[in-house]
Protein backbone atom coordinates (compact mmCIF):
# COMPACT_ATOMS: atom_id res chain seq x y z
CA UNK A 1 0.00 0.00 0.00
CA UNK A 2 1.68 3.31 -0.99
CA UNK A 3 1.44 5.72 2.00
CA UNK A 4 1.62 9.59 2.02
CA UNK A 5 1.96 11.06 5.37
CA UNK A 6 1.01 8.99 8.29
CA UNK A 7 1.58 5.26 8.13
CA UNK A 8 -0.87 2.92 8.49
CA UNK A 9 -1.73 0.78 11.82
CA UNK A 10 0.81 -1.65 12.99
CA UNK A 11 -2.04 -4.28 12.99
CA UNK A 12 -3.55 -3.75 9.81
CA UNK A 13 -4.20 -6.68 7.62
CA UNK A 14 -1.18 -6.54 5.53
CA UNK A 15 -3.01 -8.55 2.92
CA UNK A 16 -5.78 -5.49 2.74
CA UNK A 17 -6.29 -4.73 -1.12
CA UNK A 18 -5.67 -1.43 -1.97
CA UNK A 19 -7.01 0.18 -5.15
CA UNK A 20 -4.11 0.40 -7.51
CA UNK A 21 -4.21 4.19 -7.85
CA UNK A 22 -5.16 5.12 -4.19
CA UNK A 23 -2.85 6.29 -1.70
CA UNK A 24 -3.44 6.45 2.22
CA UNK A 25 -3.11 10.02 3.23
CA UNK A 26 -4.48 9.82 6.90
CA UNK A 27 -4.19 6.86 10.00
CA UNK A 28 -5.79 6.76 12.91
CA UNK A 29 -6.09 4.63 15.99
CA UNK A 30 -7.56 4.58 19.30
CA UNK A 31 -5.69 5.50 22.95
CA UNK A 32 -7.39 2.21 24.02
CA UNK A 33 -6.45 -1.15 23.16
CA UNK A 34 -9.01 -2.64 22.24
CA UNK A 35 -10.22 0.69 20.04
CA UNK A 36 -11.29 1.38 16.28
CA UNK A 37 -8.46 2.16 14.24
CA UNK A 38 -8.31 2.53 10.25
CA UNK A 39 -6.90 4.28 7.14
CA UNK A 40 -8.21 6.83 4.86
CA UNK A 41 -7.05 5.95 1.33
CA UNK A 42 -7.59 8.95 -1.58
CA UNK A 43 -7.26 7.81 -5.53
CA UNK A 44 -8.41 9.92 -8.39
CA UNK A 45 -10.93 7.03 -9.62
CA UNK A 46 -14.50 7.61 -9.61
CA UNK A 47 -16.52 6.38 -6.60
CA UNK A 48 -18.51 4.09 -8.55
CA UNK A 49 -15.17 1.67 -9.80
CA UNK A 50 -13.62 2.00 -6.47
CA UNK A 51 -16.61 0.52 -4.56
CA UNK A 52 -16.89 -2.04 -7.40
CA UNK A 53 -13.00 -2.94 -6.75
CA UNK A 54 -13.78 -3.38 -3.06
CA UNK A 55 -17.08 -5.18 -3.30
CA UNK A 56 -14.84 -7.75 -5.63
CA UNK A 57 -11.40 -8.09 -3.80
CA UNK A 58 -12.76 -8.19 -0.26
CA UNK A 59 -14.88 -11.50 -1.31
CA UNK A 60 -11.65 -13.11 -2.29
CA UNK A 61 -10.14 -15.40 0.74
CA UNK A 62 -9.13 -14.29 3.29
CA UNK A 63 -11.62 -11.95 3.10
CA UNK A 64 -15.38 -12.43 3.12
CA UNK A 65 -17.82 -9.47 2.69
CA UNK A 66 -21.02 -9.69 5.50
CA UNK A 67 -23.04 -6.95 4.13
CA UNK A 68 -22.84 -4.41 0.59
CA UNK A 69 -25.16 -1.58 -0.28
CA UNK A 70 -24.32 1.11 -2.43
CA UNK A 71 -27.48 3.55 -1.47
CA UNK A 72 -27.61 6.12 -0.46
CA UNK A 73 -23.86 5.46 1.30
CA UNK A 74 -21.48 3.09 -0.38
CA UNK A 75 -20.25 0.73 2.16
CA UNK A 76 -19.63 -2.25 2.87
CA UNK A 77 -19.05 -4.68 6.53
CA UNK A 78 -16.12 -7.27 6.15
CA UNK A 79 -13.91 -10.02 7.84
CA UNK A 80 -10.82 -10.89 7.56
CA UNK A 81 -11.21 -15.31 8.32
CA UNK A 82 -7.96 -15.34 9.17
CA UNK A 83 -8.22 -12.94 11.93
CA UNK A 84 -12.12 -13.11 12.78
CA UNK A 85 -12.14 -11.28 15.76
CA UNK A 86 -11.51 -8.07 13.37
CA UNK A 87 -14.74 -6.26 12.64
CA UNK A 88 -13.91 -3.92 9.60
CA UNK A 89 -16.02 -1.43 7.16
CA UNK A 90 -15.30 0.75 4.42
CA UNK A 91 -17.02 3.50 3.16
CA UNK A 92 -16.74 5.05 -0.38
CA UNK A 93 -16.78 8.90 -0.64
CA UNK A 94 -16.40 12.01 -2.28
CA UNK A 95 -13.22 13.60 -1.51
CA UNK A 96 -11.79 17.20 -2.05
CA UNK A 97 -11.07 18.55 -6.24
CA UNK A 98 -12.65 15.37 -7.24
CA UNK A 99 -10.61 12.23 -6.11
CA UNK A 100 -12.40 9.72 -4.30
CA UNK A 101 -12.13 8.82 -0.15
CA UNK A 102 -12.36 5.30 0.91
CA UNK A 103 -12.56 4.81 5.06
CA UNK A 104 -11.11 1.57 5.85
CA UNK A 105 -12.07 0.62 9.53
CA UNK A 106 -11.58 -1.94 11.80
CA UNK A 107 -11.84 -2.88 15.97
CA UNK A 108 -11.29 -6.40 17.94
CA UNK A 109 -14.47 -7.34 18.65
CA UNK A 110 -14.50 -8.64 22.42
CA UNK A 111 -14.85 -12.52 23.03
CA UNK A 112 -15.64 -12.50 26.72
CA UNK A 113 -17.91 -9.11 27.06
CA UNK A 114 -18.35 -8.27 30.48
Amino acid sequence: MTQAGTPAPADLPTDFPCDPGGQVVRAYTSPAAAGPRGVFIETDDAMGPVFAYYNSALKLYPWRVNVSFSFPLHELSCQHVSSPVLSCSLTVDRARRGRTLVGFHLAPLRLNPR
